[in-house]
């Protein structure tokens, strides 16, 4: 099973939404159902791990949590798959191949339960200002910018999942990198918890390098095109 990259236009469909929020509304996204599927499939395909995150962001209250445990769990499992020194790169890449389909590709497929009510083109709206997800990235711009896939928008980071399917070589201990974004990602989910410390921005960028590396950057890109006024060009490139 290959993975389909094309992203497609970055606004939220009426059905997404709607799908969204009735799978992943009271936490079902920890169901050991769907966890079990998620990690089959390393998640969404590249444009509902970014969809996902701003349905989340926009409808949610403007905050990744859920998000973030997610990708915190998919990236240390993916670390761990790619630390074996016993098999070649070209046996070891084929582990992040996706062996399940996308989730909520498959929950749209099926139509005949959608209820198209008019609440949910009000919240697809709403979702399309991207006026909570614009934020945050605006405020780690610098740190998620710097470590984004060289060949996705020119940073300095990993190269993306993206890319090794394609065949680009990993960054050099790509396996030890994983672990500390992971780390970085369970330092950002616990400064989401009550009494603890607030978290840097580096941290606070974590979720955003995290959705890069497992679904490319095309998506922020299109997002950036589109949204000049608020994400400004630095490392994106043209």
């Amino acid at each position: 099973m290959h993975l389909n990259f094309d992203v497609g236009d970055p606004e939220l469909t009426t059905a997404e939404v709607e799908r969204m929020w009735w799978w992943f509304q009271m936490g079902s996204i920890m169901d050991p159902y769907v966890r079990r599927h998620l990690w089959k499939s390393w998640g969404f395909c590249p444009r509902h791990t970014w969809i996902h995150a701003v349905w989340e962001c926009e409808l949610r209250g403007g905050y990744l949590l859920a998000t973030s445990i997610l990708y915190e769990d998919l990236t240390r499992r993916a670390a761990r798959a790619l630390r074996s020194r016993l098999m070649t790169w070209n046996v070891m890449v084929q582990r992040l191949q996706p062996r399940d389909t996308c989730f909520t590709c498959d929950s749209i497929t099926d139509t005949k339960n959608f209820l198209g009510e008019q609440r949910w083109l009000a919240s697809a709206e709403r979702a399309n200002r991207f006026q909570r997800f614009l934020a945050l990235l605006k405020v780690t711009q610098g740190q998620w910018e710097e470590r984004s896939c060289p060949l996705c928008l020119g940073g300095n980071g990993l190269v993306c999942r993206k890319h090794l399917l394609l065949g680009t070589e990993p960054s050099a201990d790509l396996s030890q990198q994983l672990f500390a974004l992971a780390n970085r990602l369970e330092d950002f989910i616990e400064s989401m918890t009550w009494g603890s410390k607030p978290a840097g921005l580096l941290e606070q960028a974590s979720w955003v390098e995290a959705l890069g590396w497992f679904a490319g950057w095309d998506y922020l890109e299109k997002l950036q095109r589109t949204h000049k006024d608020t994400l400004s060009r630095n490392t994106f490139q043209t």
